[in-house]
């Protein structure tokens, strides 16, 4: 399983079959945010677009993130996963980047109220960080046993 996998946290085995249901449906989300942002604000002017990113750098920043999605939900596949192989867990550690830029991007849209956007920041803080105290915690057990022992 992977760093922290929900199966081991949870006791339980159901999460893990939600997770690629919930990343696709990220994916999904992602799509048809920036679809309705230029279809309906910038009535499919790309010029407005190219003139609208260096004043509002949270436009980048969430092209930036979609970005990120876009081989992430292509590769999500069982096939494509067992395809790429060890390469497959390395591409999809972009999620943590891809989380951590949507928050950031999501904070920086929000003129006045920033209440949501910090509860999802809030809760990709709580994930992000067991994760993290799980590798550590596996690191440190991993290095406290001895690597090379010889019998005689």
């Amino acid at each position: 399983m992977g760093i922290n996998s929900p199966k081991k946290t949870l006791k339980q085995s159901w999460p893990v079959r939600f997770r690629r249901m919930i990343g696709l449906y990220a994916f999904f989300y992602a799509t048809m945010h920036l679809t309705v942002y230029i279809v309906l604000d910038l009535s499919l002017s790309w010029e407005a677009l190219i003139d609208e990113v260096p004043k509002s750098p949270y436009i980048l920043l969430g092209i930036f993130t979609y970005l990120l999605l876009i081989p992430l939900a292509f590769t999500s596949t069982k096939a494509m996963q067992k395809y790429l192989g060890k390469r497959w867990i390395q591409l999809h550690r972009l999620v943590y980047v891809a989380n951590i830029s949507a928050v950031i991007h999501y904070l920086w849209l929000v003129k006045s109220d920033i209440s949501d956007p910090l509860l999802y920041a809030s809760i990709i803080f709580i994930l992000l960080s067991a994760r993290i105290f799980s590798y550590l915690k596996r690191k440190s057990a991993s290095s406290k046993r001895p690597h090379n022992i010889v019998k005689t």
